[in-house]
């Protein structure tokens, strides 16, 4: 009888010890987490805090992104604080002139913020069709949406330059962009306030491609290049 209640209570025992080391195991994962968690925060902070150009925004839907290839090109829209594109000739200046490097904000309707990041991004000139000649490496918490749009030439609904032999995507997607064949993200598609659809404001990675986001942002800071 005493040999049954010592196996009994060595079983316990044994147990007991199991669900510590589970516990335990469980709040090392927990705490290894938040430390990726406040470590993507802390970089965000930093990206938001440092000094950057804001150069395309979408917030409230109050500007309309359905724009013809010259709008695209002088910028529209109600800068700085508002809805607006600063201009693919702007953009092609600055990021010509010197490296720049890219970062896109995002927020989804539930406001949990996202980000990507790219070391290096240049726009080509208008007779290039403002393509997307450089876009470097990726790193952020958003996934990396833009990789296969590299040397894609800009597109609007009355100067079709995408990679589709089908479709005319800036005018099914209502929006420019630096379309290859419709799919992934397109910032600059229409704002559907919560509702969902592949013509949204839309970056597949995260949301998938008929989310349509609650706010987008995409700025450019120019790099620090240290010279031997």
């Amino acid at each position: 009888m005493l040999e049954n209640l010592q196996g009994r209570l060595n079983g316990r025992a044994y147990d007991l010890n199991r669900a510590k080391q589970h516990f335990q195991n469980l709040e090392k994962r927990i705490a290894d987490q938040k430390k990726v968690t406040n470590g993507r925060e802390a970089l965000l902070n930093e990206f938001q805090t440092s000094t950057w150009t804001t150069f395309q925004r979408r917030q409230d839907g109050s500007v309309n992104f359905h724009r013809n290839w010259t709008e695209y090109k002088n910028g529209f829209g109600n800068a700085p604080q508002g809805e607006f594109f600063l201009g693919l000739q702007k953009l092609h200046e600055l990021t010509s002139e010197a490296p720049h490097e890219l970062l896109v904000i995002l927020r989804d309707w539930q406001d949990d913020v996202r980000y990507a990041h790219y070391q290096h991004f240049v726009v080509g000139s208008e007779n290039e069709k403002y393509s997307l000649m450089e876009l470097g490496l990726y790193s952020g918490n958003a996934g990396d949406d833009l990789k296969n749009f590299k040397d894609m030439k800009f597109s609007t609904f009355d100067s079709d330059n995408d990679a589709s032999d089908e479709f005319h995507c800036a005018e099914l997607f209502t929006g420019g962009w630096w379309f290859e064949s419709c799919g992934l993200s397109n910032l600059n598609g229409r704002y559907l306030k919560g509702r969902d659809s592949s013509t949204g404001v839309t970056w597949s990675e995260w949301r998938g491609e008929e989310y349509s986001l609650k706010f987008a942002e995409m700025k450019i800071r120019r790099k620090n290049v240290t010279k031997n």
